[in-house]
């Protein structure tokens, strides 16, 4: 009797161990299939890929567009910001010159450079300050320049933001050949050049500024 209690127990027992066993395969199952899908997705599906994103195209404001633009006269443009419009619109106005003025010095060292090469002397800091000054009296007094588009936005804190493009109001041709008259004048430039060839390189540097210019507005 008492061996058949314990052959008894003994059977409750395995029998039980079993049916544990076999509650306990499905959900390691489950998780080894839920793994194994987990696996073979990888990275999760961007979401660009599941979600149609919403887009705003980006726009140029009109002055940049023209300052970029092929014409016949030298071009720049300007941005300026003040809670008064006259502030913002002069503001604008002065960052055009400023930048026309910082392409020119920069065609004029470039053109200076290539007459020169290695053996030309290096330019103070007192002669780069006055072929500043000479360029900027000449775009606003010798050959001067309009202004040819402004565009006004209204900012989210009151503040005025304005954009103007300036053009000179001669052609490329006379501005470069003044410009490099005068300069050749002044002999600041510390070289004997070709006014004429000296004009031409200038003229070049500036269209190839345009069009890097307009290459990088656009990125």
């Amino acid at each position: 009797m008492k061996y058949f209690f314990c052959f008894a127990v003994v059977a409750l027992c395995a029998l039980a161990f079993n049916s544990c066993g076999s509650s306990r395969l499905p959900n390691d199952y489950q998780a080894f299939l839920a793994h194994q899908q987990e696996i073979g997705r990888g990275e999760e599906t961007p979401e660009w890929e599941t979600v149609q994103l919403k887009r705003k195209k980006r726009e140029l404001d009109e002055c940049l567009v023209m300052a970029n633009e092929e014409s016949d006269a030298f071009r720049s443009y300007g941005v300026g910001v003040s809670y008064r419009e006259n502030i913002a619109l002069d503001n604008a106005e002065s960052d055009a010159v400023s930048r026309m003025v910082q392409q020119i010095e920069t065609a004029v060292e470039g053109a200076r450079k290539r007459y020169t090469g290695s053996a030309g002397k290096n330019l103070s800091t007192a002669d780069e300050e006055r072929i500043q000054a000479m360029i900027m009296q000449f775009i606003k007094g010798t050959v001067s320049y309009r202004v040819i588009k402004t565009s006004m936005y209204d900012l989210s804190d009151g503040t005025i933001q304005c954009y103007v493009c300036i053009e000179q109001r001669v052609s490329k041709d006379e501005a470069a050949k003044g410009l490099a008259n005068v300069l050749s004048d002044s002999g600041v430039l510390g070289i004997e050049e070709n006014s004429d060839r000296f004009a031409e390189s200038i003229k070049e540097d500036m269209e190839r500024y345009r069009q890097e210019r307009a290459e990088s507005d656009m990125q």
